[in-house]
């Protein structure tokens, strides 16, 4: 499902969405954990708070019917490249079938597309992620080129 994003607005029937401060820092690495511990992620990266909280990061909070936080994601922006990059997705599959990372990653391609950027990186490739409108493999070699001896991300 495809939807505007500028404010607090429904995602679906059961969740909203809103830009998170760098307050929301705790309350996000604590969904982060609980995210690990049920995937049995072994080799979890921890939630920096530094990565969290950097200018450059845009922090995304999805809430529950009961307007509680239950899942974050945080992109990097960088407009000099025309990308935005998924660093970190969690939520706390309280109710698995609201599937929130579908919802996740329509809303945010929506909204950098939206926004003029031309590529939403979303880490490693996985089969879900293929049934995405748009979806492809990053080839780092058709992300750049040189002009008058200058990179140039494209």
């Amino acid at each position: 499902m495809i939807v505007e994003f500028d404010s607090k607005i429904p995602t679906t029937r059961n969740t909203q969405t809103t830009i998170l401060g760098k307050e929301s820092y705790e309350a996000c690495a604590k969904i982060y954990i609980q995210y690990c511990e049920y995937k049995q992620f072994g080799d979890m990266i921890p939630l920096f708070k530094e990565e969290f909280c950097a200018d450059i990061a845009e922090r995304i909070g999805y809430y529950d019917k009961n307007n509680q936080l239950c899942a974050f994601t945080v992109s990097f922006l960088f407009p000099s490249a025309s990308s935005a990059y998924a660093t970190y997705f969690a939520w706390d599959y309280q109710n698995p079938k609201l599937g929130m990372g579908n919802i996740a990653n329509k809303s945010e391609i929506a909204r950098y597309k939206r926004l003029g950027y031309k590529y939403y990186y979303l880490g490693p490739a996985m089969p879900y992620k293929q049934k995405l409108q748009g979806y492809e493999i990053a080839d780092v070699s058709n992300t750049y080129k040189f002009v008058n001896n200058h990179i140039v991300w494209h």
